[in-house]
């Protein structure tokens, strides 16, 4: 081997082991992990863990039923479910399409929540910014019983974003997607159903 290849060799392994060493100190010493929307999960999240048990609907769909929170919606059989357990009761659960580097296309946050109306403040904590536009009443579900507050937003790093959040069994549920995904997400929302 040439004095030449080696010299390119060994700072070759230098440059490797130096991006090692300032990737391992970055995941070391990050105390959040960004979710899809550009937010933080908070310092007690566990890891995502995927949701497998979901069961076929057709060909094209499936059944996602959330064991804690009581409740399952019918999404397409190609989105991969990630629940992130943020702790106290807080989870957040992530749909993304099975390709490689896809965004995810709905994210559905639930935490405790003891008031009974949706307040002004719970909204100005929640959505970065503050930025709220359009807000509506909607009843959805699979009997259009649940009654929801929606609206449009603004957010860092996804956009303009469709929000539809509301209230059962003391947890605020508040369910986003990008404003694109604005026609589908309305579809998803017509099979949610609580179990309990």
């Amino acid at each position: 081997m040439s004095k030449k290849k080696i010299t390119y060799l060994r700072s070759f392994i230098v440059a490797m082991s130096l991006i090692g060493i300032a990737f391992s100190a970055y995941v070391f010493f990050r105390s959040d992990t960004d979710n899809w929307l550009g937010e933080k999960f908070g310092p007690n999240t566990q890891s995502p863990t995927t949701h497998r048990q979901v069961i076929v609907v057709d060909d094209q769909h499936q059944q996602f039923v959330h064991p804690r929170y009581g409740f399952s919606l019918v999404v397409p059989k190609d989105l991969d479910i990630a629940r992130v357990d943020e702790g106290q009761g807080t989870e957040t659960i992530v749909f993304t399409p099975m390709v490689q580097d896809a965004d995810a296309v709905l994210q559905i946050f639930v935490t405790p929540y003891l008031p009974r109306e949706i307040t002004s403040e719970r909204l100005a904590k929640d959505v970065p910014g503050g930025e709220i536009k359009n807000v509506t009443e909607v009843m959805i579900g699979a009997d259009s019983d649940i009654r929801a507050v929606r609206f449009s937003s603004e957010h860092p790093g996804l956009g303009e974003a469709r929000e539809v959040w509301f209230l059962r069994n003391g947890y605020l549920f508040e369910v986003t997607s990008r404003m694109e995904n604005d026609a589908w997400l309305a579809t998803v929302l017509k099979t949610w159903q609580f179990t309990e």
